[in-house]
């Protein structure tokens, strides 16, 4: 797994952060935003279940000063414990001289999960990253990166942590 791993992030966090935007739940796909005045619904493309890594979702900010603030979620293939996890994203922030500034374990339902938080300067952004890897299954993780400028970072501090709240799962 490559360092571009460690950044990556939940659909409730585009309704938090980035003004009022409305997926829809399985049986319906329209996505809506309030903010701009639009709805559409989106492709259902296939789940390939053997797929390494997969973008499940991206969702952009405002940009202000050369960057916008945004919302990743990947689906990764692991088939290690969440902890093993947790130690490998950390060996590679280390790697990538990022700063660590946060490293715990948790659960949502009867899911493990691990949080992690960290800052880097990468393309002269001075960025932090609040992520949280989510066991899917026996192979895989669900990584939801929330990436701010640092600059923002206490100004997003509750959006995000309310996006982290709100997310369900089966």
């Amino acid at each position: 797994m490559s360092s571009k791993c460690i950044g990556s992030v939940a659909l409730a966090a585009c309704v938090l952060l980035f003004g009022a935007a409305r997926p829809v739940v399985d049986g319906g796909r329209e996505f809506e935003s309030a903010a701009y005045g639009f709805a559409f619904d989106p492709p259902e493309f296939e789940v390939d279940p053997d797929c390494a890594n997969s973008m499940v979702a991206h969702f952009y900010g405002p940009p202000e000063d050369g960057f916008a603030p945004n919302v990743n979620i990947q689906r990764q293939r692991y088939e290690g414990s969440i902890e093993e996890y947790a130690k490998l994203s950390e060996a590679q922030t280390e790697s990538a001289n990022w700063k660590l500034l946060e490293s715990k374990a948790g659960a949502i339902g009867d899911r493990a999960t691990h949080r992690m938080r960290a800052q880097a300067t990468l393309a002269s952004n001075d960025l932090e990253f609040v992520s949280l890897a989510v066991r899917d299954g026996e192979s895989h993780v669900l990584l939801f990166t929330y990436t701010v400028p640092q600059a923002r970072a206490d100004e997003l501090e509750k959006a995000i942590e309310e996006s982290i709240a709100s997310l369900k799962f089966d």
